[in-house]
């Protein structure tokens, strides 16, 4: 009897804790997805089968008119994945979306080389 009245508890305990995580009258559900819209603003490619985030870059680069060396294309897949929350850039899937407005401004503006940060994070991991 002890053992069942436990089990209620926590499964109890489990139904409260995942309506509470995705109650929309709660202010940090309104908070989550306003990140996930952020997230998904801007130029989104969708991975299909036989891409990789090296073809994606090379794909993005040559549209935009962006010579690359094989070091920034190294490094702009890291920063790529990092932006779309890869944590491994050589495991991707189709359906998965990639955030391309990070890269694209960078180019837009100039820049040939990543920011650190992005690609340093993702080296670290």
């Amino acid at each position: 009897m002890k053992i069942e009245t436990q089990a209620n508890l926590a499964m109890n305990s489990l139904a409260n804790s995942a309506t509470t995580a995705i109650s929309p009258s709660k202010p940090g559900f309104a908070k989550a997805m306003a990140q996930v819209q952020r997230i998904e603003e801007g130029p989104v490619r969708v991975i299909q089968s036989g891409d990789t985030l090296t073809s994606i870059v090379r794909e993005q680069a040559q549209r935009q008119g962006v010579k690359l060396n094989l070091s920034e294309e190294y490094k702009w897949t890291q920063a790529l994945a990092a932006d779309s929350g890869i944590k491994n850039p050589n495991a991707i899937f189709p359906g998965q979306k990639i955030q391309l407005s990070n890269m694209l401004a960078q180019w837009q503006s100039g820049q040939t080389q990543p920011p650190q940060a992005a690609s340093e994070a993702q080296a670290g991991t």
